[in-house]
C-alpha cells in the first residue's frame, strides 16, 4: 500500500500490474472462475481514487468487467454484459436475463462489477442470480467506505 501511495503522490499511474493485480488474478480468474463462485472484495478508500482495472479484460480472456455506476440499473447491467460477450441484445428484462442466462450457462466466464458499492440492490440481485443460473464466478468489488 505503501507503495502505491507514493505512485499515486507523483501523479496517477495508467493500469499497474502490481501485489494486488497478482493477488485478484488468483482469487478472481483461478478459484472463482473454478468454483463458480461469488466473492466480494473490497479496499479502502484512499484521498486519491485507484486507477480503473481495465487491464484486467485486457489480459484476461472470458473475463467480462462492469464499471458501475449509481445508474446501473438491472437492464443497463444485463445489456453491457451481452454487448461484451457480443451477443444480441433483446427487448425486456426478463428476456435479456434468460439470454444472458444462456450464454454464460456452462462457460469458463467471469463477471468482475468494480465499484460494486454503487450498484442498486436490485442489479445486484440480477448479477447474483445470473451467477447461480448460469454456474459461473462472480466478483463484486469496492471501496469499503469509513465510518462516519
Amino acid at each position: 500500500m505503501a507503495t502505491e501511495t507514493e505512485r499515486l503522490d507523483h501523479g496517477t499511474p495508467g493500469y499497474v500490474k502490481g501485489s494486488v493485480h497478482k493477488l485478484l488474478s488468483v482469487v478472481a480468474r483461478d478459484r472463482t472462475r473454478k468454483h463458480a463462485e461469488l466473492r466480494c472484495h473490497h479496499g479502502l478508500r484512499r484521498r486519491r481514487q485507484k486507477p480503473v482495472p481495465e487491464g484486467i479484460r485486457g489480459h484476461q480472456p472470458l473475463t467480462l468487467l462492469i464499471e458501475v455506476s449509481p445508474n446501473t440499473t438491472p437492464g443497463v447491467l444485463m445489456t453491457e454484459l451481452l454487448t461484451q460477450s457480443n451477443n444480441a441484445i433483446p427487448n425486456g428484462l426478463d428476456r435479456k436475463f434468460c439470454e444472458l442466462v444462456r450464454v454464460l450457462k456452462e462457460t469458463n466466464y467471469l463477471i468482475i462489477a468494480d465499484e460494486a458499492e454503487n450498484m442498486s440492490a436490485s442489479a445486484l440481485q440480477h448479477l447474483r442470480r445470473i451467477r447461480d443460473m448460469a454456474m459461473i464466478g462472480v466478483v463484486p468489488a469496492g471501496t469499503e467506505k469509513p465510518p462516519a
